[in-house]
This record gives structure tokens, C-alpha cells and sequence, in this order.
């Protein structure tokens, strides 16, 4: 791409935005503590190493700018938790599958509101939980009910350390509610959000790793920029991803 379309050898800026989306892959199926990982990293630092000698001899090392980050992280393997003495999530083996639990949710959000809406789920679950509108006008149940019933039964199961309503999110005042807040769209978002306990993994597969939590090992990631101008250091006190935009575009004037 720099070759054909002659990136930065113009007066204009050129952005080339990459996603080196193997340490991905690696991470999930292996965890981060994993050798596997490991070697995904040293692999990719002589990868990129290579790249930017090369865009440098190309553009100049005075006209290249980088940033590098992450969009989230992961939490270490239960299993390698457990082995350190590390899980703290009230389920022995730190994993909460997911097959059973939605049967069980869904089998409580009929017997509750409506048996006979069986086998259409009340709730549709993407990243957080959204109530059917359709099937709960269909059934005369308000949409509030159903988001009642549904955070009386989550907050009871002992993976789970809060759901999260529309209300609690646009209100509390505490740091969690602010997280959740910062990724609240009023007219997207869903009727629920799950916290799950600490160290405690929802999934599918019974094996790897995820993310998708408010905790520090799915929030901290790497933040770097270097290139013309700027210094080796570190610069202490709180950053996020969401000021990257408005750093580059300083630096380009």
C-alpha cells in the first residue's frame, strides 16, 4: 500500500491505520501468561521493527509518526488464575458457561412473564441484553417488567456482581457506572449490561480466554507514540485510547 499509493512522499498527511490482529487469535485461545503468547510478541516486534525501518528509509524518519495501542485486553486463563493463587470469582473453576446459564435465563423470563411465548427469548443477547419490543407488546408485558425480572434472576447468580439498567448507567455515581456510562449510546445500547465477578469468564467454549469486562485487565493497554519531535520517556498520569485523535492531530498542526 505505501508503495502503490506513494504514502507519505506528498505534502499532505497520509494516515495508514493497521491491525495486527494475530496477538488477537493468540491471546484468546492461549492466554496472555502463555509461552504461545510470548512468542507472538517477540514475532511481531521484529515484524514491525522491520516495517518501520522500512518507512523510514522510504519517507524519512522526520515525516513518520506512531502510535501504537491495543483496543482492549484479556483476562489471564482461569485455570492459570487458579494455579497462582489469583481467581478470586466464586466459581471453582473460574468459568461460567454459557449454554446452560442462558436456558436457565430464558426458561425464568417465561415462567415469570409468559409461558406461551416459549421458544421466542424475551431478551436478544449481543454485547448486553435488549428486550424482544414486539414480543413484549405482543404479550401485554411492559418492557420495564421484563428488565426487572431479568436483573432479579442475573444478580442472583453468583458469576454475576451487577446488571446494569438503562437508569443505574445514565445515574450512578460510582466509577463502575461511569465506565459503563462512557460506552452508553441512549439510542443503541442495550436494556442490560453484565458485570460479571472479578476473575470470572462467560463463554461458550469451556476453553481460552475473552474479555468484556469493567476491570483493569480488560481496560489498561499499551499507549506509545514516537516519531519527529517527540522525546523517549514516560508521561505519568491518567490516558485513553479516545486521546489518540486529538494528540495526532496536534502534532500535525
Amino acid at each position: 500500500l505505501v508503495e502503490q499509493e506513494s504514502l507519505g512522499t506528498r505534502e499532505r498527511p497520509d494516515l495508514l491505520a493497521i491491525s495486527l490482529s494475530a496477538t488477537d487469535t493468540v491471546g484468546h485461545a492461549y492466554g496472555p501468561a502463555s509461552l504461545e503468547a510470548e512468542d507472538a510478541l517477540l514475532r511481531l516486534d521484529a515484524s514491525l521493527g522491520e516495517f518501520l525501518r522500512f518507512l523510514e528509509s522510504r519517507v524519512g524518519a522526520d515525516r513518520l509518526l506512531v502510535a501504537l495501542t491495543s483496543d482492549h485486553g484479556v483476562l489471564p486463563l482461569p485455570e492459570w488464575l487458579a494455579a497462582t493463587g489469583d481467581l478470586v470469582c466464586p466459581l471453582e473453576d473460574g468459568r461460567q458457561g454459557l449454554i446452560g446459564f442462558l436456558l436457565r435465563f430464558y426458561a425464568e423470563l417465561h415462567f415469570e412473564l409468559s409461558p406461551f411465548a416459549w421458544p421466542r427469548p424475551w431478551m436478544v443477547l449481543s454485547s448486553q441484553l435488549t428486550v424482544d419490543r414486539q414480543l413484549a407488546e405482543a404479550r401485554g408485558v411492559p418492557v420495564e417488567q421484563v428488565v426487572a425480572v431479568a436483573e432479579r434472576w442475573l444478580e442472583a447468580q453468583p458469576s454475576i456482581r451487577e446488571a446494569w439498567t438503562r437508569a443505574e448507567i445514565e445515574s450512578g455515581e460510582d466509577d463502575f457506572a461511569r465506565l459503563y456510562r462512557n460506552s452508553f449510546d441512549p439510542e443503541r445500547s442495550g436494556d442490560l449490561a453484565i458485570q460479571v465477578e472479578p476473575t470470572c469468564l462467560l463463554g461458550f467454549r469451556g476453553v481460552g480466554t475473552s474479555h468484556g469486562s469493567p476491570y483493569g485487565y480488560d481496560r489498561n493497554v499499551p499507549l506509545v507514540f514516537f516519531g519527529s519531535g517527540i522525546a523517549a520517556g514516560r508521561v505519568s498520569g491518567p490516558a485513553a485510547t479516545v486521546d489518540i485523535a486529538p494528540t495526532l492531530a496536534a502534532r500535525i498542526g
